[in-house]
């Protein structure tokens, strides 16, 4: 059977196009580096970022979508492997640190995000390091007039977070991908207005925004204190660490802990 079509092919054909906050920071990637170690024996990376997947000496690079794998994987070495699996199946492996990148929001709040977490804290070895680049929203409620105004004065990239921000604070922590195309259009039906209004390239807000049309998936958007609470309670050096000066860096901290020794 052929795999069934998501947003993620269009996103991967124009990643270069991509910038923070959606696509890693270096400063982000350092960090990760600094609290898990670069050369931690055996480090689980959940996807296949390749910012992430090159920072490492040691990874086991796990994802369950093919098209991503195809896309950035540059092929298995004796130090780095890809795992085609889903996070939450069985690992072969003990995970020395586990790395992300935005990759916890792709799951359903709060009941996965939970799960996850603890499953993967109890497959860590003593000692290991988990950090992973989240989005937190904001606790302030951000209105449709906020966007509006808001489209005045940020980038593309960093306006479409917010505008996800913008639906869960106003109809709930997870938003399905198709939920944000409709969103989109029911504010800019006249999206060559706004792109003139704006500045932004047409071509790449329709590529981000069409991509999304009938799409499966979600991602959630917990804010920190949500976060924190889904962290397993046995762990240790919990935080929300902020890195970096991009924009909207103060929305996308590093979540940390430790497995105890």
């Amino acid at each position: 059977m052929a795999e069934q079509t998501t947003h993620w092919h269009t996103r991967i054909q124009h990643w270069a196009n991509v910038t923070p906050p959606y696509r890693p920071h270096p400063d982000s990637i350092a960090k990760q580096v600094e609290l898990v170690g670069a050369d931690s024996q055996a480090v689980m990376v959940l996807g296949v970022t390749p910012e992430l997947t090159s920072a490492f000496t040691n990874v086991v690079a796990v994802d369950s979508a093919e098209v991503m794998i195809n896309a950035f994987w540059p092929g298995n070495t004796e130090t780095k492997r890809v795992v085609f699996a889903d996070w939450f199946d069985p690992l072969d492996f003990t995970p020395t640190g586990i790395v992300g990148d935005l990759s916890l929001n792709l799951l359903l709040y709060p009941m996965h995000t939970k799960i996850l977490l603890q499953k993967l804290y109890d497959q860590m070895a003593p000692g290991a390091v988990f950090a992973c680049r989240v989005v937190a929203r904001t606790d302030k409620i951000i209105t449709e007039q906020d966007m509006i105004d808001l489209a005045a004065t940020r980038s593309w990239h960093a306006w479409r977070l917010l505008f996800v921000q913008h639906i869960a604070g106003t109809e709930g922590v997870a938003v399905y991908n198709d939920r944000k195309y409709t969103r989109f259009v029911e504010m800019f039906p006249d999206r060559a207005a706004l792109c003139e209004r704006t500045g932004w390239d047409i071509a790449e807000v329709s590529r981000s925004m069409d991509s999304y049309r009938g799409a499966p998936g979600y991602s959630s958007n917990p804010t920190r204190r949500e976060w924190l609470a889904m962290v397993p309670a046995a762990a240790e050096a919990v935080q929300m660490i902020d890195v970096g000066d991009y924009e909207l860096a103060e929305l996308c901290p590093i979540l940390t802990f430790r497995k105890p020794v």
